[in-house]
C-alpha cells in the first residue's frame, strides 16, 4: 500500500512540475499578445484620428464645393455633384 502512495505521489509532483512549466509558457504568451494588442490599438487610433480628420475636411468643403456645382447642374444631377466633391 504505501509503495503505491509513494507512486502516485511522485506523479503527482512530476504533473505540478509540468503544470506549473506549462502556466510560465502560457504566462510569457499572454504578455506577449497584450503588448501586441497594445501597439494594435495604438494603430488603431492613429488610423481613426486620420479618418477623422479627412472626414472633417470634406465635411468643411462640402457646402461650397456642392454649391459651386449646383450652379452648373440642375438638380436631377446632384449625385454627380455628390461624387465629383467627394
Amino acid at each position: 500500500m504505501a509503495d503505491r502512495s509513494e507512486q502516485l505521489l511522485a506523479k503527482l509532483l512530476e504533473h505540478q512540475e509540468i503544470t506549473g512549466r506549462n502556466l510560465s509558457a502560457f504566462t510569457v504568451t499572454v504578455q506577449g499578445l497584450a503588448e501586441g494588442q497594445k501597439h494594435t490599438d495604438e494603430r488603431w487610433n492613429a488610423l481613426i484620428a486620420v479618418v477623422d480628420e479627412l472626414v472633417r475636411k470634406r465635411r468643411d468643403t462640402w457646402p461650397r464645393c456642392a454649391s459651386s456645382i449646383d450652379r452648373q447642374l440642375d438638380r436631377r444631377s446632384r449625385p454627380t455633384a455628390e461624387l465629383l466633391c467627394g
